[in-house]
């Protein structure tokens, strides 16, 4: 029988394939912050000169891994042996596809209690067949196709106690409302359709804050509409939930996510969110806040005649549910389940 280690200070590795700092490397981030200072022993397995690392506090024991991203590479296979037979951890959480094929690799014998988590539902057939597994979304956890139920834990962030939400910005009759999208500046975001679908809605403005790979061609759109006037890329804005409270609304027009942190973001800071059915919005948002699939043009359009009523609704709806994704709440929920776990690996 396994030795009952339930009762010990809990001792978790994480780990993340990615030397990024994208919006899974974030959510990661904060996580270890938080469990960290909550008591539970904290190391993450990282790749050299990762770009998210300096956001981790100093309790977090930083393991180097080298700068090899393959995930063939022998090499990492051993740096990973050893850090892990160093640290000594209870439970091994993995965060993605890559990262947790090559866990599920190393722990071919099953020594380890592995627990992987699954951001969004476009790849990841590793997931399928891993023993413990969590998925961001009911989204996400259709997209596994193994016996076993995943557990869900929706991702969260920090509720920042010094931006208070001021009252919405008025609508003006020769003024439009201003929309603020986020994101990377990839096609997966949609923002090529938005900026098409503002420019032929005159009442509406629209500022995106992001940088990526798309910007070239989204700066041609631009000039092709002749929309500058009403389409600004803001690029990379280090504080989005100070700018969130100065638009009348967010707006989500992705063609897939995992789970958007910018969601979470506007439960706490924005007036309104208006959302594609992607990632969690269809099983969190109102229906009236879903913009249907080819709807955006008929959303836009009525926005400012519907725009008292969708606030409304998404006030009534933020004011019953935004604390449930504090980050504080998140961390308590896969602090609870890591617990579950390592209960089960002691039975």
């Amino acid at each position: 029988m396994t030795t009952d280690n339930t009762q010990q200070p809990l001792k978790v590795m994480m780990f993340i394939a990615s030397s990024l700092q994208g919006g899974a490397e974030n959510m990661v981030t904060h996580l270890l912050n938080e469990l960290s200072q909550n008591g539970v022993k904290v190391a993450v397995l990282a790749f050299a000169g990762s770009q998210w690392l300096k956001n981790l506090n100093n309790q977090i024991i930083q393991l180097d891994i080298g700068n090899n991203e393959a995930w063939y590479n022998p090499a990492l296979y051993w740096r990973l042996h050893r850090h892990i037979r160093a640290f000594a951890p209870h439970i091994v959480h993995s965060h993605g596809a890559k990262a947790s094929a090559i866990i599920a690799r190393l722990n071919w014998q099953g020594k380890l209690i592995h627990l992987a988590t699954k951001h969004n539902s476009r790849k990841g057939k590793v997931f399928n067949r891993l023993c413990h597994v969590t998925a961001v979304s009911q989204q996400v956890a259709s997209s596994i196709t193994n016996n076993s139920l995943p557990q869900i834990i929706y991702n969260g962030c920090q509720r920042r106690a010094d931006i208070a939400r001021p009252p919405a910005p008025t609508i003006e009759p020769k003024k439009p409302l201003k929309l603020l999208a986020i994101g990377r500046l990839d096609p997966i975001k949609g923002f090529a359709e938005l900026i098409s679908t503002v420019a032929n809605t005159p009442h509406i403005a629209l500022d995106i804050a992001g940088e990526g790979r798309q910007r070239a061609e989204l700066e041609q759109l631009i000039k092709q509409h002749n929309c500058a006037a009403q389409v600004q890329l803001l690029g990379h804005c280090h504080d989005i939930a100070t700018l969130m409270p100065s638009y009348h609304g967010v707006i989500i027009n992705s063609i897939s996510e995992g789970f958007s942190l910018v969601m979470i973001e506007a439960f706490f800071y924005a007036h309104l969110l208006l959302s594609t059915p992607v990632g969690a919005a269809p099983e969190l948002l109102p229906k009236g806040l879903i913009i249907p699939h080819g709807g955006l043009a008929n959303t836009l359009v009525n926005l400012p005649d519907n725009y008292p009523q969708l606030r409304q609704t998404y006030q009534q709806f933020v004011d019953g549910n935004a604390q449930r994704f504090t980050l504080a709440n998140i961390a308590r929920d896969y602090h609870h389940h890591y617990r579950r776990l390592l209960k089960k690996g002691a039975a």
